[in-house]
């Protein structure tokens, strides 16, 4: 550990110092800092530096000293005030009343060191209980925040995004829930459960949760239905990614009135190639460019063209990313020269006659080519006991009009080209709310053995997300620029402290730091102090 002093600006213009104690501590083989504890402006504790050096070295106090100060309890309480704050502003605080205690009372946890989760079994239990309880809630639930949320920000439920992602278990979880398939995780070896997110306007209203083999495209008239009844949806544009598109999807949608944005999927598609080849390269039209595409010298850019005409059924966008094309071909060239290095070394083999066979020679080029998708880029064949091999003239050349570019369909007829391309790029706020998700709010791994359990697990973390979603509207609102975790660590040096003054009890909560009082005032947080707890217990076991 060791001191570190920030400057902050205060509200009227002054920039004060802050003493704070800091400790380093590695995190994923990264050496990071936290504040352990803020010990106050400089100014004030030079003041109280000759008090502070008698009571370390043990001397006793003056007459004319202030009484002694024992502190008793800490505990961290600014990001308790957001958190709060932010549930009444959704209203979960009503809508939970079932399971929260919002008395005032404080929970005190009976540790118990042995196993995984070190509280006592049947507090354990009591909190499993809450999760079984919350599940058995879900759709009422996410319902009554739905219409919440379209009372505080008049949300339009026409452009719905939908995307799906999966979490691993350790052990063997749930029997009907954790299966084998596809992991997001890299965690082929581990079961899982597919979790689907619907956001509109940016705010997750609702997820699903599926066995672990689940396709994703099998899900989406199932969700889309869930919209239809559980949320009144009269009519919506489904946005979804390549993984969602089939033509019995896109029917569905078209047999109930609704309308699709969609990417499609370059190489299985059969048209995809034949529309990236009708492209005109003089009819490009400048797409919006994200933060780090202009910040890039020379900027990155973004253009799209239509390329179907005004009768098609359809309508087809082809979108050109500069970003996308460097990353692209950078990977293409890298796995071409790890499969040449291959062909290379079987073409040697063959040529010293360690390997003659044909067959066997057949087998070694097949694993070549598929160890880095090598067939897309190359061909082969065995002439006169001669291994040749050679860039493949049609499928390389496929692979380059792919690169840095993708194609989104659509059924709606007046929707214009930058539309078009700004209500898919949003697909990437569903991903970032994954991420945010597994990382920032632990959906994963999951534990749980229990069916119930892991779907309140998923949901208690998709709560978490709405919540940092107002957060994130909240300071933005304000013009704070902090993250929604940079500002909830700020809000960590605000502590609620139990201590004794010449052994009279006492409770306060110390001053926010500018950064701090800077994410309250956003949250419209003006009183720090503990609520009174009602009559009864001031702590609940």
């Amino acid at each position: 550990m060791y001191i570190r002093t920030v400057k902050v600006p205060s509200s009227s213009g002054t920039v004060n110092e802050y003493v704070r104690v800091v400790e380093s501590y590695r995190q994923d083989g990264k050496v990071k800092q936290r504040v352990i504890a803020d010990l106050g402006r400089k100014d004030f504790l030079q003041a109280l530096l000759p008090s502070l050096e008698r009571v370390l070295r043990g001397e006793p106090r003056l007459a004319n000293q202030p009484a002694d100060v024992d502190i008793l309890e800490t505990w961290t309480w600014g990001p308790v005030l957001v958190i709060r704050a932010l549930f009444d502003q959704l209203g979960l605080g009503t809508i939970l009343d079932f399971v929260c205690d919002r008395q005032g009372r404080r929970f005190v946890p009976r540790w118990q060191r042995q196993g995984r989760v070190q509280v006592h079994f049947q507090q354990l239990q009591a909190w499993y209980r809450t999760l079984d309880r919350l599940t058995a809630a879900k759709s009422a639930i996410e319902v009554s925040l739905y219409q919440r949320l379209r009372d505080l920000f008049s949300l339009q439920p026409e452009l719905v995004l939908y995307d799906i992602t999966s979490t691993y278990f350790e052990g063997q979880g749930p029997a009907g829930l954790a299966k084998h398939g596809y992991s997001r995780d890299g965690k082929a070896q581990n079961v899982q459960v597919i979790v689907g997110l619907v956001m509109v306007a940016g705010w997750p209203i609702a997820h699903h949760v599926w066995a672990g083999n689940r396709v994703d495209g099998t899900t989406v008239t199932e969700v889309v239905r869930d919209l239809v009844q559980r949320f009144a949806f009269r009519r919506l544009l489904f946005v979804g990614d390549r993984g969602m598109v089939s033509e019995d999807n896109l029917a569905a949608l078209a047999a109930e009135d609704h309308g699709y944005l969609v990417g499609l999927r370059r190489r299985r598609h059969r048209q995809v190639d034949a529309w990236l080849q009708q492209v005109d390269e003089t009819r490009w039209v400048d797409c919006p460019m994200g933060i780090s595409a202009r910040e890039r010298k020379p900027p990155l850019k973004t253009r799209g063209q239509e390329v179907t005409g005004p009768d098609s059924p359809q309508r087809v966008f082809v979108i050109d990313s500069d970003e996308r094309r460097q990353y692209e071909q950078a990977k293409r060239e890298q796995a071409m020269e790890r499969t040449r290095v291959r062909l290379a070394k079987l073409q040697q083999r063959v040529a010293d006659g360690k390997l003659t066979d044909a067959e066997k020679i057949g087998a070694a080029a097949s694993r070549a080519l598929q160890a880095h998708h090598g067939y897309r880029y190359y061909c082969w064949e065995l002439r006169d006991g001669v291994f040749h091999y050679a860039e493949d003239p049609v499928r390389l050349p496929q692979e380059k009009r792919l690169e840095g570019r993708y194609v989104i369909a659509t059924s709606e007829k007046a929707i214009g080209l930058l539309d078009a391309v700004a209500w898919y790029k949003q697909l990437m706020e569903v991903e970032r709310s994954f991420r945010h998700l597994k990382d920032v709010l632990a959906m994963r791994p999951i534990y749980h053995q229990v069916e119930p359990r892991v779907k309140g697990h998923i949901f208690v973390a998709a709560l978490a997300l709405l919540v940092q979603r107002l957060l994130e509207r909240r300071l933005d609102d304000a013009n704070v620029d902090l993250s929604a975790p940079q500002s909830l660590q700020a809000v960590e040096t605000v502590r609620l402290v139990n201590f004794k003054v010449d052994k009279n009890r006492r409770r306060g909560v110390s001053t926010p730091t500018g950064r701090a009082s800077q994410v309250l005032k956003a949250v419209g947080i003006t009183e720090t102090a503990p609520p009174t707890p009602a009559e009864g217990p001031a702590e609940v076991m």
